[in-house]
């Protein structure tokens, strides 16, 4: 039988543990990054959007919302007098249901007066 010393030990332990904690991320798909992470729910960084107020600035702190998109929004608000749902931002070129579906959970409705 082979006899190992106490260092020895310690040195498979490591490497064992190494291995089995490499594997389960692998598997695990990887480390996810922090936006995976935040963009479940908006965190106390991340606050909720209101789509009738909100500047050219906050529109761009929204995912997937570039200049383009952000004057749109302001355009398609001053024209319609406001939004009346979050919904309604899909009517917006540009502004389909996956990009929508990322968005719900950032954005809001509400009247000034609100």
């Amino acid at each position: 039988m082979l006899k190992l010393t106490r260092e020895e030990e310690l040195i498979i332990f490591f490497l064992i543990f190494s291995f089995l904690a490499g594997l389960g991320i692998k598997l695990g798909g990887g480390i996810p990054k922090k936006e995976a992470i935040t963009r479940f729910s908006p965190s106390l960084e991340e606050k909720v959007v209101n789509l009738n107020t909100a500047t050219f600035e906050e529109l761009l702190s929204l995912p997937g919302i570039g200049p383009k998109l952000a004057r749109e929004i302001i355009r398609y608000r001053e024209e319609k007098g406001g939004f009346s749902s979050p919904a309604e931002l899909k009517r917006i070129k540009g502004i389909g249901e996956k990009k929508y579906e990322k968005l719900k959970k950032l954005i809001q409705v509400k009247r000034e007066n609100q």
